[in-house]
């Protein structure tokens, strides 16, 4: 795991533990939580600022070259 992807699921992680009013106990539910959600923003891609990359275009249909 890159630092920074790291660094991004603790801060995330972080954020849900201060967001559910900072139980005790829940650190890996937390952690868990938020490598889901940095794994589901890496399906999509994102930007080098953080924001959500434009998904690939879809593919085109047609014949391929192979078939002609």
């Amino acid at each position: 795991m890159s630092q920074n992807l790291h660094q991004s699921i603790q801060e995330r992680a972080y954020a849900i533990w201060e967001k559910e009013g900072r139980p005790e106990g829940r650190s890996l539910v937390h952690w868990l939580e938020a490598e889901q959600e940095a794994m589901r923003a890496g399906l999509m891609g994102v930007t080098d600022d953080g924001r959500p990359a434009e998904p690939p275009p879809p593919p085109r249909r047609g014949r391929s070259k192979a078939t002609r």
